[in-house]
């Protein structure tokens, strides 16, 4: 039964990781745009290693993010290894030890995305890729931690129905 369950958390997360992923992408035209949208796959990947930290699978962040850097034409692996390093420090120094609440997750992520954020564009700048415009950067940046919290409460309350679930 274990085993089973393995499996099916797997699935629930490839599944709704590809559905960000495509949500995302869904908006498809050839013209640039001028304007940017919250990170709803980190948004997600991060709140489910919070919630389901025993769960979380390194291959299935990786393979997710990868296929993002592809999809939406980003230097392949920088914002995959900054997301596993982010997680991978969440995991060891704060999900170990105790349980978190929303105030304490929701300052986790924004310590942890804000570094992401300036780890990235400090290696664009390393590697002389053209850095984002600041408005754009900004605004990705408060759109995404505006964002966020909704995802944990939706997490939350998914976590509340699976256990009224297991209790009868």
């Amino acid at each position: 039964m274990k085993k089973q369950s393995s499996f099916f958390q797997h699935f629930y997360f490839l599944g709704f990781g590809i559905m960000i992923i495509i949500i995302s992408l869904a908006p498809i035209n050839l013209i640039p745009n001028f304007y940017t949208t919250p990170d709803f796959l980190f948004c997600f990947v991060f709140s489910w290693s919070v919630r389901h930290h025993e769960r979380s699978f390194i291959i299935d962040i990786v393979f997710l993010s990868i296929l993002a850097d592809f999809l939406f034409m980003k230097p392949p692996g920088l914002w995959s290894f900054l997301t596993l390093i982010c997680i991978g420090v969440l995991r060891r120094r704060f999900l170990l030890r105790n349980e978190l609440n929303i105030k304490n997750e929701i300052i986790l992520f924004i310590c942890g995305f804000t570094s992401m954020v300036v780890l990235a564009n400090f290696m664009y700048f390393l590697t002389m890729i053209p850095i984002p415009d600041l408005r754009l950067l900004t605004t990705h940046w408060l759109l995404t931690l505006i964002v966020y919290p909704f995802f944990s409460i939706f997490f939350v309350v998914l976590h509340k129905i699976q256990q009224r679930r297991t209790a009868q």
